[in-house]
């Protein structure tokens, strides 16, 4: 056996202890650069509505005060050259009243008066019936037997929906209201002309240019129509209430 003198047994034991600590320091150092981990899930729960198609019709009440238009005599004008045979009289005025809802759903509301039957109207288009021609003929510069109710005729008259009026009952149905009505033209003075050919101008002219004048009013008002018609043309006031978007 070798014998360790104390100077080198002390020395050996440095050596040993050095190892040892560099072997515990690998030991440390080899566990700390080791991370793992796993992976992990987390659940959120929810759900997906899909909203229910309903329909939502738009209502629209609406009357007229009078549902006929007549261009005739005054009433009770019995006297003169042209006068009231004591049936029909003068009517050129309606008034129209009325309210839809729900007004919130409604992007653009109008009124327009057209001359005709439906089907004439549909055949029409955009353009114009024959009756309709016919008043644009007699209220033309070269006849002004009459004035049309220009912010309606054969045209969309459009309502600014924010400034109509609630229904007393409730916040969503808009009250609307339009004056429809045809005048006399010129050439009867702005009169109807039982009331012209007795009066001002109208004095002056003759018996014979009376009766001419009158005829032509008539057949420019009526041509192109049956017989059994003329005396009664039909009008048709559409009303509106447009939800597609603005």
């Amino acid at each position: 056996m070798a014998k360790l003198t104390r100077k080198s047994y002390q020395r050996k034991a440095m050596v040993v202890g050095a190892t040892a600590f560099a072997g515990i320091a690998l030991m440390a150092t080899g566990f700390a650069a080791w991370v793992i981990s796993s992976s992990t899930t987390k659940p959120l729960d929810g759900t997906v509505n899909i909203g229910v198609v309903k329909a939502q019709e738009i209502k629209i009440n609406a009357t007229l005060s009078t549902d006929k238009f007549s261009f005739e005599p005054l009433k009770n004008d019995t006297t003169g050259r042209v006068r009231w045979d004591g049936t029909n009289f003068e009517s050129l005025t309606t008034t129209l009243t009325g309210d839809f809802s729900p007004a919130s759903y409604v992007n653009k509301f109008t009124v327009q008066l057209r001359i005709g039957t439906e089907q004439e109207i549909e055949n029409a288009g955009t353009g114009k019936t024959v009756w309709e021609t016919n008043f644009e003929t007699a209220a033309g510069t070269t006849k002004n037997y009459i004035t049309l109710p220009e912010e309606v005729w054969c045209k969309e008259k459009a309502f600014d929906i924010s400034s109509l009026s609630n229904k007393a009952e409730t916040t969503d149905t808009k009250k609307f209201s339009q004056v429809i009505s045809f005048g006399w033209g010129t050439a009867f003075g702005g009169l109807n002309p039982s009331e012209y050919y007795d009066t001002g101008a109208g004095k002056a002219v003759t018996d014979e240019v009376l009766k001419q004048t009158m005829d032509d009013f008539y057949a420019v008002m009526t041509k192109g129509t049956a017989e059994t018609a003329k005396n009664s043309i039909p009008f048709r006031v559409i009303i509106k209430a447009d939800t597609s978007a603005a």
